[in-house]
């Protein structure tokens, strides 16, 4: 390979031959009789000794320069004047081409490039090598938690960092992830009790395992079953345990017993006496001291109580509340059948609705009593292991029917007001202190218009009978005419008559008897037909007339 091949190859030939040219038009002239050769050789003289000590021919200075100039050479104008030549370039730099490597370095520099194509392909090798086998290694443990899952196993594993709504924690090779809301049984964490997890170890249960179409594992684990399982393994009914104040509701009061595990103290046990609001009692944070009553673990339910740490007010209940004894209380609160009343901190009795009037029905204790009311009460009877103490309001009154037979003789009119109507008759109010009844056998035409009747609306009536000792007050209507006109008095003079004769005829003949001689009647009861009233009535009525 000669010298001007050698510098010339890989170089533009464009580039060469445009430059080239350039300088040949600019070189020759028309009128010159000096040769070509002899101008150029003469203008690119330094050129040519930077390149080669002895250019062969001016072609060779020519390539030289343009290989290693490292921008086109422009041509220089020569004045006209003063040159023949046009243009030539006065001089041209170079630089030294890189020496051409000897066959030994090019097969040493083959031998380099591929011993290191070899090294990272190896290396390649190794990596796919090591991955295959680490995933191997996760498939194994995948189907390792897989089987302790189905089991219902545990594992122990290392939590290494926080992360959002828990902890990443791995076991052998494999990651896994612990919720806030199962590492702990509280509801909430600290920041710093949080934090204090980092690079410990747990034993924890696993609770999701699974596996997408993309080959992903979902796996995340649990402490909050073997927190519990700790906790309820140690306690036990009858325990006195210490805990603080949680929460606070209308019905009790919540306390955090060891790290999450809440029991309840109801608002009934709160304290031995009766507590209307636990806020009073009570705040959040607060220590608190209290008995286990019972344990339910499938519902996680604690039941606690206070009240044994006070003294019970009932004891020496009967010496403190003996029977008979009047005094003062207070209505707490109303009930459908009475009112409760406080006699002392503590010391509650059920006065029952039929203890509060002497001759009236009444429906509800709020008819008579308003909640905060100071009454004189009476104690009627107590019982200390049941914690009971029942009280009359009527027995503090004086009682009407000591005085009723005197007050309305049988045949005085009276006005009454309807209190209700029942299949056998009316009861009525003849006042604030007494109730009568009011049979429908001894309406006469009088029940065709009880249809029309309300509560409350008046009646004119006949005392007919009446006892004090069996608090019986039985009435009739005063008018008990019918529709044809007939006198009043008549009509039920036969009526009264048609009544006794079936009367009779049903007790087979029980009036005849009264005229026997064997048979002894009362003096006061001779010449006279009498009728029960209270017959008349049920059970019930008789019962509720009583009071």
């Amino acid at each position: 390979m000669s010298e001007e091949n050698t510098i010339t190859e890989g170089m533009p030939t464009e580039n060469t031959e445009s430059v080239e040219q350039n300088i040949v038009e600019n070189a020759v002239s028309a009128d010159e009789s000096a040769s070509v050769e002899s101008s150029i050789a003469v203008e690119t003289a330094p050129v040519a000794e930077t390149v080669a000590e002895e250019p062969a021919t001016v072609a060779e200075t020519v390539a030289e320069a343009v290989v290693t100039a490292t921008e086109p050479v422009e041509p220089i104008i020569a004045d006209t004047a003063e040159s023949p030549v046009e243009s030539a370039p006065e001089t041209v730099t170079t630089e030294a081409a890189a020496p051409t490597p000897t066959p030994e370095e090019a097969a040493a520099a083959e031998e380099a490039r591929l011993a290191a194509k070899r090294e990272r392909e190896r290396k390649r090798a190794e990596e796919n090598a090591r991955r295959q086998k680490e995933q191997e290694e996760r498939d194994a443990t995948f189907a390792e938690l897989e089987q302790i899952k189905a089991n219902d196993g545990t594992i122990v594993v290392n939590v290494g960092e926080k992360v959002k709504g828990g902890y990443r924690v791995t076991y052998k090779n494999v990651k896994l992830f612990l919720p806030s809301s199962h590492y702990s049984l509280k509801r909430v964490m600290e920041n710093a009790e949080a934090d204090e997890a980092i690079g410990k170890d747990f034993t924890v249960h696993l609770i999701e395992a699974k596996k997408d179409e993309q080959n992903r594992t979902t796996l995340v684990v649990s402490r909050k079953r073997l927190l519990e399982e700790e906790f309820y393994a140690v306690i036990k009914a009858g325990d006195t345990v210490t805990g603080t104040v949680s929460s606070i509701s209308t019905f009790g009061v919540f306390v955090d017993l060891s790290g999450g595990v809440e029991g309840l103290i109801h608002i009934s046990r709160l304290s031995q006496q009766r507590v209307e609001d636990a806020n009073g009692l009570y705040k959040r944070g607060d220590k608190i001291e209290a008995k286990v009553i019972s344990i339910d673990r499938e519902k996680h339910r604690i039941s606690l109580s206070r009240r044994e740490f006070e003294p019970s007010p009932w004891e020496g209940l009967t010496e403190k509340f003996p029977v008979g004894l009047r005094a003062m209380g207070k209505v707490k609160r109303l009930a459908e059948f009475g009112a409760y009343v406080a006699l002392a901190p503590g010391i509650e009795g059920l006065l029952r609705s039929s203890e509060l009037s002497w001759g009236r029905r009444i429906g509800h204790p709020s008819e008579i009593l308003t909640v905060g009311q100071d009454i004189m009460v009476q104690v009627l009877s107590t019982d200390e292991a049941k914690k009971r103490l029942a009280l009359g309001y009527k027995q503090t009154q004086p009682n009407p029917w000591e005085s009723v037979a005197e007050k309305y003789p049988v045949g005085t009119e009276v006005t009454v007001t309807l209190s209700q109507s029942t299949p056998r008759g009316l009861v009525v109010r003849v006042n604030d202190d007494l109730e009568g009844f009011m049979p429908r056998g001894r309406m006469g035409g009088f029940a065709n218009k009880t249809t029309s009747l309300v509560p409350g609306d008046g009646i004119e009536s006949v005392v007919i009978d009446i006892n004090g000792e069996s608090e019986t007050f039985i009435l009739a209507p005063k008018d008990t005419s019918y529709a044809d006109g007939e006198a009043p008095a008549e009509r039920n003079n036969d009526r009264g008559n048609r009544e006794r004769n079936n009367d009779r005829g049903n007790r087979g003949g029980r009036s005849d008897m009264r005229d026997r001689e064997d048979v002894k009647i009362a003096p006061e009861l001779q010449g006279k037909q009498t009728v029960n009233l209270m017959d008349l009535l049920s059970e019930e009525e008789r019962e509720r007339l009583r009071g």
